[in-house]
């Protein structure tokens, strides 16, 4: 894991053990001292390297001088998400979406708005990697990244435990996201970049919705139409303003 942020909120958030740090040895004095206190209150081994060793270790990727030896992200279980603990749930479920920065996005929005879970495929779909960790800054640290063998599946067990499941599509009989009001319980499917949501995950959602623009132009990416719809959706079933 390198870069700033997201060895901060990979600390903060406790959710996997970090073996050590390497610290540019061409850090300013302030992120030094930052650093050095961190990891003895944390009881992390720091070495400082030469800002070289760095690049060479992340392959030239953006480090901002500081990386982190951590134990790979662990994934969950379906059924970690609690459906009796909360009255209102907003899930996100990815349908083989394989690009790190839209991941790392999504990831950054569905904390933005009140998202606990995020569903992917095991087979065909990104994982938490260290370029998913720098693009998400952190946020995915909080989050509970679920892989499952078979998506359609899970979305059957999830509307059977009384959420209900809507896929954002072009095709189809579509309704527009302004005129969605959303059930409390709700798992919001986003698909893959180049092919949308699957055949069978589609048939699979309740609804399937789309964002009203202008013109024809389909101007939005995965990651941009996820967050349209995700802060929609939280600010409705969270009845924020």
């Amino acid at each position: 894991m390198y870069g700033n942020n997201p060895i901060n909120e990979a600390i903060k958030a406790k959710s996997r053990h970090i073996k050590s740090l390497l610290l540019s040895d061409r850090q300013n004095s302030d992120n030094t001292k930052k650093w050095t206190q961190l990891c003895k209150q944390e009881n992390i081994p720091l070495k400082t390297v030469r800002p070289e060793e760095l690049d060479r270790l992340c392959d030239g990727a953006p480090h901002q001088g500081v990386i982190a030896y951590i134990d790979g992200y662990p994934g969950y279980d379906l059924s970690i998400i609690k459906t009796k603990e909360d009255k209102k749930h907003l899930v996100l479920a990815l349908d083989c979406v394989q690009d790190p920065q839209n991941f790392g996005t999504l990831c950054r929005s569905a904390l933005a708005f009140g998202v606990k879970y995020i569903i992917l495929p095991k087979d065909r779909s990104v994982s938490v990697t260290a370029s998913v960790c720098k693009a998400s800054a952190g946020a995915v640290e909080h989050l509970k990244v679920i892989f499952v063998t078979n998506l359609s599946q899970a979305l059957i067990k999830l509307k059977d435990d009384g959420f209900w499941v809507y896929g954002a599509s072009l095709e189809g009989t579509t309704q527009k996201l302004t005129k969605i009001d959303p059930a409390n319980k709700a798992v919001v499917v986003l698909g893959n970049e180049y092919k949308g949501i699957r055949p069978l995950v589609a048939k699979n959602c309740d609804q399937l919705v789309k964002i009203g623009m202008a013109g024809d132009f389909d101007s939005l990416n995965v990651a941009q139409a996820g967050t349209v719809i995700l802060y929609d959706f939280y600010s409705k079933i969270f009845n924020v303003d």
